[in-house]
């Protein structure tokens, strides 16, 4: 009798094993995966600065200390949406600020407006609307056919003005254009302001719908403890510059990070690559900017792999 039971267990072992071949894990020793049990992702290098790039719909997320290089590839992501996709407004939330404009609503040069900094990065061809009316300043910018549009405030308790205006031109956006939406200094819209009013309500909206309508999110944080775990949720990029905090992987498995990812040790304008969509993962460097503005016409050949 026992020996006709161990037969049978045997013949059930052998349907079962060869039901659930085609499941296994590429590169398994075997081992039979139950029905519905989650598949091990398997990630390959990133390869190209396609890989890389953020594209319509897409929606990624920069992490690193101050002085990393997120500022670095911020210009180049910049960059590359406005030279490859000639049909795509670009908005930039800059709360910091750090971002020159060219130009500013009226036509006039925007260089006087900041002639009190010793920093910042100028954009070329863009305009700064003046943040008092953003829905109509919004419209005039795009009826100009500027592409650049900086939103920007100098005072960080305006903070839900840059949220609103963000939020204006996604629901306004014109028909046939994708939109970039790359916010500068993430973390603060997702803190409670001097006025007790949480302003990232206009962000989680981009972030959780905007891949549906081909609107591109790229925000930038020092750390992800503070960004609400919907809008990590959404994330289908991950760019972690160098942070020495253990705990930040942790808020960074909403996106299904592997366990193992951590962000490079040194300081050298490298990052860990993740792409959840396409199932790409690895270390790449950011080569530092030293050409003026003006001089950049593309964004190849600032990134390495490996």
């Amino acid at each position: 009798m026992a020996n006709r039971n161990l037969q049978r267990i045997y013949q059930q072992y052998k349907r079962a094993s060869a039901s659930t071949t085609a499941a296994r894990a590429p590169g398994s020793q075997g081992g039979i995966i139950e029905p519905g049990a989650r598949q091990p992702a398997v990630y390959t290098s990133p390869a190209s600065m396609d890989d890389i790039m953020l594209g319509p719909g897409e929606r990624g997320l920069m992490l690193g200390m101050t002085r990393e290089g997120k500022s670095t590839l911020s210009e180049v992501q910049i960059d590359h949406w406005y030279n490859t996709y000639k049909d795509a407004d670009i908005l930039i939330i800059d709360s910091k600020p750090r971002f020159r404009a060219e130009w500013q609503l009226n036509g006039l040069p925007a260089a006087p407006l900041y002639r009190n900094w010793d920093w910042g990065t100028l954009v070329p061809n863009s305009v700064v609307i003046p943040m008092k009316d953003a829905e109509s300043e919004i419209r005039l910018a795009w009826s100009l056919r500027y592409r650049i549009i900086i939103a920007q405030i100098q005072d960080r308790s305006d903070i839900g003005l840059l949220d609103q205006a963000l939020k204006i031109a996604y629901m306004k956006r014109r028909k046939r254009h994708k939109l970039f939406i790359y916010v500068d200094e993430l973390n603060n819209f997702f803190k409670v302001g001097v006025k007790g009013i949480q302003a990232g309500t206009g962000i989680i909206m981009v972030i959780t719908s905007g891949g549906e309508k081909n609107t591109a999110f790229l925000g930038a944080g020092q750390r992800p403890r503070n960004i609400s775990v919907e809008s990590i949720e959404s994330m289908t990029k991950l760019y972690w510059f160098y942070t020495p905090f253990d705990e930040d992987n942790k808020h960074l498995r909403s996106m299904d990070l592997p366990l193992d990812s951590i962000p490079p040790a040194s300081r050298s304008y490298a990052f860990l690559f993740f792409d959840r969509i396409h199932q790409k993962k690895g270390w790449a460097r950011i080569q530092p900017i030293s050409v003026k503005p003006k001089d950049r016409k593309g964004s190849k050949g600032w990134i390495n792999y490996g």
